[in-house]
């Protein structure tokens, strides 16, 4: 099974600038953590290397991620002659997965922070985005704005260009994530979750809207086909 990360669904609540970046990072240094001890020992040449983002920017992040994002680590060791060493907070109950395929993928640092950060607000076990209050039936770039914590302007530059990159896709009163590397509900090797998986993957390869995970159907479907 390929292996992946977890990400608290409050990583939305990040604050400061570069958030999009922000978030890309926080995910690279979870990857290369040690999920028994919740610590993860690396350099900023090398978190810049594993996410694509410059190490210019990395430089800025790293210092200011205890005031941005304290409630994912509970501390951070700089140290001078050895990598740092952050130690993050249990994820709880609220999480998603993403594969470590993610970091692999060819894509604009910004795009998949933005991937993230959307996630972190979809409807549960799913990649869909559906607005509360959908603007002429479609989504509402307002709403979703503020429950990013990103200025609109910017987000609809860079949902633009994910939607151009076939990262996103708009669907009635809202959007769906088609990075496979994002997974919509959870990752298991459970008989009813590859069956899910496979249906979910099918949908995506036909441009169809996947539906949405249901355990109770799921085993119907199985038996009819």
């Amino acid at each position: 099974m390929e292996s992946y990360i977890t990400l608290t669904k409050d990583i939305h609540k990040i604050k400061g600038n570069n958030k999009l970046e922000t978030v890309l990072a926080i995910a690279g240094i979870k990857s290369i953590g040690n999920y028994k001890t919740n610590i993860a020992e690396t350099t900023r040449e090398y978190i810049a290397k594993k996410t694509g983002i410059s190490f210019r920017t990395v430089k800025s992040i790293v210092p200011r991620l205890i005031e941005n994002a304290d409630f994912i680590f509970d501390k951070i060791e700089t140290r001078i002659k050895s990598p740092n060493r952050y130690y993050f907070k249990k994820d709880g109950e609220n999480y998603f997965f993403v594969l470590n395929s993610f970091f692999n993928e060819t894509i604009d640092t910004k795009i998949k922070g933005l991937l993230l950060l959307i996630k972190s607000v979809c409807k549960q076990e799913t990649n869909k985005y559906i607005s509360e209050r959908p603007y002429k039936g479609e989504l509402n770039k307002s709403e979703l704005a503020n429950k990013l914590g990103m200025d609109i302007k910017t987000l609809d530059k860079y949902l633009k260009t994910a939607i151009k990159e076939g990262q996103i896709k708009m669907i009635p009163k809202g959007l769906l994530i088609l990075n496979k590397s994002i997974i919509p509900d959870f990752k298991s090797t459970d008989q009813l979750s590859r069956l899910y998986h496979i249906i979910y993957d099918w949908c995506l390869d036909n441009d169809v809207i996947p539906p949405d995970r249901n355990d109770e159907i799921t085993p119907v479907f199985k038996r009819t086909n």
